[in-house]
């Protein structure tokens, strides 16, 4: 598949998915005015929190190249996670694309030792969505009695998953031969930054801070259009959230975010609609950082590339 290939189905989509959702809205108009609830003291409200989430996923990547010798100044790790952000909502996965570019070009940061960063990154992130995810399930079977088979075992299987790549990666070998030399550096980058305890406290830290932080983001979008909610009840649509956010076959994205999210509400006892506004409104106040900030950091990390 070409590149012009996959921006023109890019567009295509994108361009489908916003005609069904004007037609969508259109139609359920009556529900979605409750979005006219949301003032703006919560709108402030949820933009701070919104900054604040994308603050710890700039920490987590400061940390994680430590090991690397790579010092990032705040400009640099929070303005790579904003044009990151950026970047996807052009191009599925364009936002990645930049950060590794910049750290080669910065930093001499080869991509294999990129992929295995990414990979540490992910897979914690993961481990702990998915934990936050199945206690939720816990919380909302013994308080409400609202279950859901399919999760409980989609949530359990990546848990398992998880656990068996993260603490078996000393028994993947591959042959040194030329076919297997990248994969081979980024296993061995792999073990350097799994066998740093203390880089895994950090990491772990910060990512438990960065799911507490958007599971927050769900719970007072609740809050602001006055519906009942229990904030544990938000672990699971950050942990859908989360899952749907490496789905890229659109920008951003797109429809993945908001299925998984109203999914997940669906779980507790929430309507589609509801879902769906929730799911609206947390795109809205990160796009709001996103298309604020990126162009401005755009500039600066490409002025600082060149350096």
């Amino acid at each position: 598949m070409n590149k012009k290939f996959k921006i023109t189905l890019s567009l295509t989509a994108t361009t489908i998915f916003f005609i069904f959702s004007i037609w969508f809205i259109k139609g359920n108009w009556n529900d979605f005015s409750k979005i006219k609830d949301v003032s703006v003291f919560d709108f402030v409200l949820l933009a701070t929190i919104a900054l604040v989430y994308v603050v710890a996923q700039g920490l987590i990547l400061k940390e994680i190249v430590v090991p690397f010798n790579i010092r990032l100044k705040w400009k640099e790790w929070f303005g790579i996670v904003i044009v990151t952000l950026l970047g996807n909502y052009i191009v599925p996965f364009g936002g990645l694309g930049f950060r590794g570019a910049y750290l080669k070009t910065r930093y001499s940061f080869d991509y294999t030792h990129f992929l295995s960063t990414l990979s540490i990154v992910y897979l914690l992130e993961f481990l702990v969505f998915t934990f936050g995810g199945l206690f939720s399930l816990v919380f909302l079977y013994y308080k409400f009695g609202f279950f859901d088979l399919f999760s409980a075992i989609l949530l359990s299987v990546i848990l398992v998953t998880i656990v068996i790549l993260f603490f078996n990666s000393h028994l993947i070998f591959l042959p040194k031969t030329k076919l297997f030399y990248r994969i081979n550096n980024m296993l061995d980058s792999w073990r350097l930054l799994v066998s740093d305890r203390n880089l895994l406290k950090k990491i772990f830290f910060l990512t438990f801070l960065e799911f507490f932080i958007f599971s927050s983001l769900f719970y007072f979008v609740l809050i602001s259009l006055n519906f009942k909610a229990d904030f544990l009840q938000s672990f699971l649509p950050a942990c859908f959230s989360d899952y749907a956010s490496i789905i890229r076959l659109l920008p951003a994205s797109l429809g993945f975010h908001e299925g998984a999210v109203t999914y997940a509400y669906k779980i507790s006892g929430y309507s589609v609609v509801q879902g769906l506004l929730v799911a609206g409104i947390i795109r809205v106040v990160l796009a709001f950082w996103i298309f604020l900030l990126g162009p401005i950091f755009s500039f600066v990390l490409i002025k600082r590339s060149k350096q």
